[in-house]
């Protein structure tokens, strides 16, 4: 199945794009293919499924691989005497550069998604394991590039560059930057041409895709805020476990919203106003402590659970058993 899909992948020049570059009809195009099947004993060698395939049979659309693209613009070169070759060659390289920039934009939208930047300092931050996967190396590579910068006059900096953040090694912006073009070098970088192109393409297309990441990831913060607000101004500010709220005999209650599917983990129930329970940051704090911290990610059944064991007597056991089987979870 992927040898099929390999290979079809290769033939994306459309007639009508060649034609288009090398300055000739369709027409003439076609007179072309036929001049090459027609003898196939002559030295120019043109194969169907090889160089070129039907698109479309019926209409007689083709799509031409890049050498098969190739052999017509040097057979043009050599008997129309025109200078097509390096033309074509400079469209194949910019359709490749944009094919990879496409590629690399899906990557880095796989590696991160909404809610996961870490804002530190005034900087957005993506994990390690993030970088490296956008980057299609890996870690032992990576820690080469890190090293390698380290010896330079200007080795990424802690807290701008990079941040260990509870306990999990992050990179901002211009530190996954760095990288990139550490892994693009020539002389210090990666070995394969290819890969090094592709650390190229990161360094040059990462920064407009994490600047619209970092626009939805704020515009995701605030639609998360309102929704938490209309979900205490429902509830009245009361806790919906214990019943209590701030009142002049009780001045220090405070209530949060917490989100029984993990924002994270979950990000399209974050605004879901029945994933949203008002509770107060006392209970918050219990719950995450008990869960073994913040960054563990919690479900509903986990609230559940936590309920039971600390808070048996609360009516809010049965508005939980409920939503849990509201809430569609995928």
């Amino acid at each position: 199945m992927g040898k099929k899909d390999d290979k079809k992948d290769e033939f994306h020049v459309f007639d009508h794009q060649l034609a288009k570059i090398l300055d000739i009809s369709l027409d003439r195009l076609y007179e072309v293919v036929q001049f090459f099947d027609s003898d196939p004993n002559d030295k120019w060698n043109l194969k169907l499924n090889e160089h070129y395939v039907w698109h479309n049979k019926s209409i007689g659309s083709m799509r031409f691989s890049e050498i098969g693209a190739l052999i017509i613009a040097k057979y043009l070169d050599i008997f129309e005497k025109k200078s097509l070759w390096n033309r074509l060659k400079d469209w194949i390289q910019q359709k490749k550069r944009k094919t990879m920039q496409a590629l690399v934009e899906i990557r880095i939208r796989e590696a991160i998604e909404v809610g996961s930047l870490v804002k530190l300092n005034n900087r957005h931050f993506i994990t390690k394991k993030q970088v490296i996967y956008i980057l299609a190396t890996h870690p032992g590579r990576f820690d080469q590039a890190f090293e390698d910068i380290k010896k330079t006059s200007k080795p990424l900096l802690i807290n701008y560059d990079f941040a260990d953040i509870e306990g999990v090694r992050h990179y901002s912006l211009s530190g996954f930057v760095k990288i990139a073009k550490q892994l693009a070098d020539k002389n210090q970088g990666l070995t394969k041409p290819d890969r090094r192109l592709w650390c190229e393409v990161v360094d040059f297309s990462a920064k407009p895709v994490l600047k619209l990441l970092i626009d939805e990831d704020s515009a995701k913060a605030i639609k998360i805020n309102n929704a938490v607000d209309t979900a205490k101004q429902l509830a009245k500010k009361t806790c919906q476990v214990t019943g209590v709220k701030r009142t002049k005999s009780t001045p220090n209650v405070c209530v949060t919203g917490h989100h029984l599917y993990s924002k994270e983990q979950y990000p399209h129930l974050a605004t879901a106003l029945d994933n949203i329970l008002v509770i107060t940051t006392e209970i918050h704090d219990q719950f995450h402590q008990w869960m073994g911290g913040t960054q563990v990610s919690c479900t509903i059944d986990d609230f559940i659970k936590f309920v039971t064991l600390f808070y048996p007597q609360s009516p809010v056991l049965s508005k939980l058993l409920k939503i849990k089987h509201t809430l569609k979870i995928f």
